[in-house]
């Protein structure tokens, strides 16, 4: 779904309608991996 909307730069519209979600689950899932993806790289970055 992330790279549907960063990658394919498809609206939350468009990638709902592909994946059968509303825009609006569409958005809080982007936000959600969007943290996750952020905490991630710190720990990463914080190792090294």
């Amino acid at each position: 779904m992330l790279e549907l909307r960063v990658q394919g730069g498809l609206s939350s519209e468009d990638v709902g309608r592909l994946i059968g979600k509303k825009p609006v689950a569409v958005r809080m899932a982007q936000s959600r991996a969007l943290g996750r993806l952020r905490t991630f790289l710190g720990e990463v970055h914080r190792a090294h």
